[in-house]
């Protein structure tokens, strides 16, 4: 039996499998998107194909089943560090991350070396610099513009790149796009280490594009997105929470250990801020080599291809749509008609979110719908609490504490640390004992997912009353510290019960979406807590948390309004009941049929 019969026989088996399991439960894992290419057409010939094509998208979304458990099969001989796996994707990823923190501190440092040098090169270029001292007044002012210049600059880069990584994972492979991502963050530092040299002259606008190469790999969010559609390739959906939960805990044990690391290598070399770069370097060409050579893709070729096809049928309809300036007659009109093609390339590069405003049900029901919008809201209001609001929690700790690189160290670690022995421990503890009192759904948002969301919130709004009650001891601050590390698990759950709605297809393109409102969420709401921290500083610097407090009492609120759905006939999509209907041909037979390129699941039967 050649490979490819392989593959076919193995793709018929497990969706039969898949069909005998689940046919009692309403075909529940059956998803419709819909097709974006179909055109409205009037005649009834026409109509009857559009119908096809969207039983074909069902078609995808089952065959993609089988492609999936065709991958774990055929990956079973492979050595335990070549097999897709929850240790290979959590190394890799490791790697990526203090690839990236180990930069965060020497970065500053330099920056600020680097601005230092440029002042005296102005005022005394004839003076020893090594025997001088800069105003540190002038120093502030000038980080702080290059700090908020960076802000916006990397916040624009990665909110758009977080989205169409996720895309392009779809469609060429989850472990070549990390091996891109690795190559960009190697450029990018190398070129961060030649900006921040002392061999090359101050100069501000050099040292903004030098760190603004790196926020091209996506950051963090990104390889959060691609490593949860990694997840989603190779586990089953009542197992996808756990396995989130161990990759997010790599995440925050990477974060944590970046600056440990970058702090240690400082010493070692006796006060070199450069090393934690150079260091940084061998571990993205570390992380790139496995990925050339060593890890193998978990995705199926075919779901690859059926990616790509999806994407040029989309690029396809944007490029017809493109102004023809010839046949404009007047200025207007060209200007309307360039309007008009630019609005649809940016809606193209927001089309991820467009993925997460799900399609109405069989039944009429928009419950879907509104569960997944009410989920985004409260990721945004968990970002709220912690990632957004940190900045200026370091603020308040260096102002109200006098807080210095030491205890800012202690936090930081106590928080990343924390947060990573939370989800490799206490999260996986936890779940165990909630399944034995909850039912695990995997179509919908279960009792399970609601109780850690609900107790991630309470933690969250209770750490932030704490330092508000008792402002005047820096002890409240670790206490916050160690509560955002246990309601670490709010992340993963909020991501793994979204995707429960999502077609299987576009796994990647749901979790870029998500990463999409993440990343515009992170470029929007820190100055917003910054601004306000800085007006209210001189007599009431707390006033922030308040703010904070108020987001977790509205996400708390906003978790007694999701639904919980236990009958799958809720669920079912349009094209679902037009698969059962007479006349059309059983779900089975599509099955039999050999899935080897896209243009055979669209072929008109």
């Amino acid at each position: 039996m050649t490979g490819q019969e392989e593959t076919a026989s193995l793709i018929s088996s497990s969706r039969l499998d898949y069909q005998t399991t689940d046919h009692v439960n309403g075909a529940r894992e059956v998803l419709d998107e819909g097709l974006e290419f179909v055109a409205e057409q009037a005649s009834v010939a026409v109509f009857e194909n559009a119908m096809a094509n969207d039983q074909s998208e069902e078609e995808d979304d089952t065959v993609e089943v089988g492609w999936t458990r065709a991958m774990r099969t055929r990956h079973q001989d492979l050595s335990f560090y070549q097999r897709p796996s929850m240790l290979v994707l959590c190394t890799l990823l490791v790697l990526l991350c203090v690839t990236e923190s180990l930069c965060f501190t020497p970065a500053i440092a330099l920056t600020m070396k680097k601005i230092c040098d440029g002042l005296l090169e102005v005022n005394d270029a004839a003076a020893d610099l090594a025997k001088r001292e800069c105003d540190p007044k002038k120093v502030q002012a000038i980080m702080s513009g290059i700090t908020s210049l960076l802000s916006i600059s990397t916040g624009l880069i990665g909110t758009f790149m977080s989205a169409k990584w996720g895309e392009l994972s779809d469609r060429i492979g989850r472990v070549r796009v990390f091996g891109y991502i690795a190559f960009i963050k190697i450029f990018g530092n190398a070129i961060q280490l030649y900006a921040l040299s002392p061999a090359v002259r101050y100069h501000k606008w050099g040292i903004i594009l030098g760190l603004s190469i790196s926020p091209f790999s996506g950051g963090i969010l990104a390889a959060v997105a691609i490593g949860n559609s990694y997840v989603a390739d190779i586990m089953e959906s009542e197992h996808r929470a756990l396995s989130m939960s161990i990759m997010m805990s790599a995440i925050y044990a990477s974060i944590g250990l970046g600056p440990m690391l970058s702090g240690i290598l400082i010493n070692m070399f006796n006060g070199n801020n450069a090393a934690p770069i150079y260091f940084s370097l061998l571990t993205g060409s570390l992380s790139a080599i496995l990925c050339l050579t060593a890890i193998h893709e978990p995705r199926h070729e075919d779901a690859l291809k059926l990616s790509h096809t999806h994407f040029m049928e989309r690029k396809d309809s944007l490029s017809s749509s493109k102004p023809n300036v010839k046949v404009a007659a007047t200025l207007f009109s060209r200007t309307r008609e360039y309007l008009r093609f630019c609005s649809l390339q940016a809606i193209d590069v927001l089309s991820p979110v467009k993925i997460l405003w799900l399609k109405p049900t069989a039944s009429g029901s928009l419950i879907p719908r509104y569960t997944v919008v009410l989920l985004l809201i409260i990721d945004v209001l968990f970002l709220c609490m912690t990632s957004a609001s940190m900045s200026t929690i370091v603020l308040y700790a260096t102002y109200k504490f006098d807080w210095r690189a030491v205890k800012l160290g202690y936090f930081i670690s106590i928080s990343g640390l924390g947060k990573a022995a939370v989800l490799m421990l206490l999260s996986p503890a936890m779940l165990y004992a909630l399944k034995k009192h909850y039912r695990s759904l995997n179509n919908s948002i279960d009792q399970i997912d609601v109780f850690c969301i609900r107790l991630s919130m309470v933690l969250l709004t209770l750490s932030t009353l704490i330092v508000l009650l008792d402002n005047e001891n820096e002890s409240s601050l670790f206490v916050l510290a160690v509560l955002h590390a246990l309601s670490a698990f709010c992340s993963p759950t909020l991501q793994s019960s979204i995707i429960k709605y999502c077609s299987k297809k576009f796994t990647g393109q749901c979790f870029g979406g998500m990463a999409l409102i993440r990343s515009a969420v992170m470029l929007a709401l820190p100055p917003v807590f910054l601004m306000i921290y800085g007006s209210t500083v001189s007599f009431r610097p707390e006033i922030f948390l308040y703010v904070i407090s108020a987001c977790g009492v509205l996400a708390i609120a906003l978790t007694f309004f999701l639904r919980i759905v236990e009958d799958n006939n809720v669920l079912r999509r349009p094209s679902e009941v037009a698969l059962n209907a007479p006349g059309r041909q059983d779900v089975s037979q599509v099955a039999s049929r050999r899935a080897s390129t896209a243009q055979s699941l669209r072929q008109n039967r």
